[in-house]
C-alpha cells in the first residue's frame, strides 16, 4: 500500500511541474486514500491535516502569486476578470497547458488596451510569476510528500 501511495504522491509532485497531471490534487487524494484505507490515528489525523493545509497553501500561491504580479504591472480587477476569461477558454481550447496560455494572452490583450510596450513588459512580468507559482507549489508538495512519509514511517 505504502508503495503505492508514495508513487502516485511523487506523481503528484512532479505534476506541480509538469502542466499534464493535477499534481497538488493527486498529492491530496493519495494521502486520503491511505488515510482510509490503513486508517488515521492520532498521527495520521494531524499528518493529514498539515498535509491539506499545505495543499490548500500551494492551491493559493499557484492563483496569487500570477495574480498580484498582473495587479502590479497595472492591470485593474476589470483586466483581471478578462484574463481568467481567457484562462478558462484557453482551458478548454488548449490541452494541458491552455490556462496559462490564455492567462497570459488575457493580461497582454487587458494592458495592450492602454499601451502595447507596457503590455509587453506586464506579459513577461506575468509570465515570471507563473514560474514562480509552480516553483512554489513543487515547494509545498514536496513538504505534503515529507509529511505523508513521516506519517507513513511513524504509523507503519
Amino acid at each position: 500500500m505504502e508503495v503505492v501511495v508514495g508513487l502516485v504522491i511523487a506523481i503528484g509532485v512532479l505534476g506541480t511541474l509538469i502542466p499534464i497531471l493535477p499534481g497538488l490534487a493527486l498529492v491530496w487524494i493519495a494521502a486520503l486514500g491511505y488515510g482510509l484505507v490503513d486508517g488515521f490515528g492520532p498521527v495520521g489525523g494531524i499528518a493529514f491535516a498539515l498535509i491539506t493545509g499545505l495543499v490548500a497553501l500551494g492551491l493559493w500561491l499557484g492563483i496569487r502569486l500570477p495574480q498580484r504580479s498582473a495587479a502590479e504591472a497595472g492591470l485593474s480587477w476589470a483586466g483581471q476578470l478578462l484574463a481568467v476569461a481567457f484562462a478558462v477558454v484557453g482551458f478548454f481550447a488548449i490541452p494541458v497547458v491552455g490556462a496559462g496560455v490564455g492567462f497570459v494572452a488575457g493580461v497582454f490583450v487587458a494592458v495592450s488596451l492602454r499601451s502595447r510596450t507596457v503590455a509587453w513588459g506586464a506579459t513577461g512580468r506575468t509570465i515570471g510569476a507563473m514560474v514562480r507559482a509552480a516553483f512554489a507549489q513543487f515547494l509545498t508538495a514536496g513538504a505534503a510528500a515529507a509529511t505523508w512519509l513521516v506519517w507513513a514511517l511513524v504509523a507503519g
